[in-house]
């Protein structure tokens, strides 16, 4: 399994990360997960963004 990454200054997951400084290692970690918070922008951005990043799993949480 891999590893659980949570950014609290990008937790709806709206903008794009920083490739340069925040690239997921995907030798370090073979299938990281992300959460985004629900809200804000569209589930396809979200994804998107996640995707660049490195994530193998997206999971976007509601609070309701």
């Amino acid at each position: 399994m891999g590893k659980l990454h949570y950014s609290d200054e990008l937790k709806y997951a709206c903008e794009e990360y920083d490739e340069v400084e925040n690239k997921l290692a995907r030798t370090d970690d073979i299938s990281p997960f992300m959460i985004a918070r629900r809200g804000e922008c569209s589930f396809v951005q979200k994804v998107r963004n996640m995707e660049n990043l490195g994530v193998a799993v997206s999971i976007i949480i509601d609070n309701r």
